[in-house]
């Protein structure tokens, strides 16, 4: 099946914060890393440059083979990636409204109000509100893959800032999200949710997730693959304006 549409500039986001040491757990890397793969593999092939990693306190990490380097996760560290994701910079024109931005998140967050996406450093977070107010004014395609822990509470605020059928956004979890298991090297739904976008889990074997087999995997298709895989404690939710771009949004552009 030919795709609708082919978003044109595509950027991504990838935050995984980590508050210190003893809480950011080794899965939070393998999260980010598995889904960095699978943007820049064959099958989607978003450019590298137009992806930015935030991770813990920053420095060097080795992404498909290569050293990339991540931006510190501290709320203005954040909202500048953010902002150049958004408006770009002098090397890149701002997203207009053929063009995607994906953000993916993993690690912690917390249930207060407005909800907090925890980052390095106990007074360090991204609230709700913060990304909703940055994607305010924007006509462009989002998608949010909220991973950490109370993600559908970055709801809110998204849909009510976006444009109607032109934003998706999935949660792992309405409270907690769970590491997988037995050696609890992912989180459990961005494991599958992955795996289905990418049509191969992170250890490799086969995820057979285009269910009507049109050779696109769209949003809701890698939800329901997602959910059905997922054996933890887990209680995913995807949302959009109408339940009518979750059925159409691909990594590639719309069905």
């Amino acid at each position: 099946m030919k795709l609708a549409k082919r978003f044109g500039q595509r950027r991504a986001v990838l935050i995984s914060g980590g508050i210190e040491e003893a809480q950011n757990h080794r899965r939070y890397l393998n999260d980010l890393k598995a889904f960095y793969a699978c943007l820049t593999s064959d099958r989607y092939g978003f450019d590298a440059s137009q992806i930015r990693v935030v991770y813990a306190n920053g420095g060097s990490q080795e992404f498909q083979n290569q050293k990339i380097q991540t931006v510190e996760g501290t709320k203005p560290e954040v909202i500048r990636t953010l902002t150049w994701a958004i408006d770009g910079d002098a090397s890149n024109p701002a997203l207009s409204s053929d063009d995607l931005l994906v953000v993916f998140t993993t690690n912690h967050g917390d249930r207060s109000t407005p909800h907090r996406l925890m980052l390095w450093g106990q007074a360090e977070f991204l609230e709700s509100n913060d990304l909703g107010s940055l994607l305010s004014g924007k006509d462009h395609y989002f998608l949010g893959i909220f991973c950490h822990c109370y993600g559908e509470r970055m709801f809110a605020r998204i849909l009510q800032n976006t444009v109607q059928d032109k934003c998706v956004v999935v949660a792992a979890s309405k409270t907690v999200s769970f590491s997988l298991p037995p050696d609890d090297g992912y989180d459990a739904f961005a494991y599958h949710f992955t795996s289905a976008l990418f049509g191969v889990t992170p250890h490799g074997y086969a995820a057979d997730s285009d269910s009507n087999r049109d050779g696109h995997v769209h949003m809701s298709e890698a939800f329901g693959f997602a959910c059905n895989m997922d054996a933890t404690q887990d209680a995913p939710v995807i949302k959009d304006h109408n339940s009518l771009a979750m059925h159409k949004m691909t990594l590639e552009g719309l069905l």
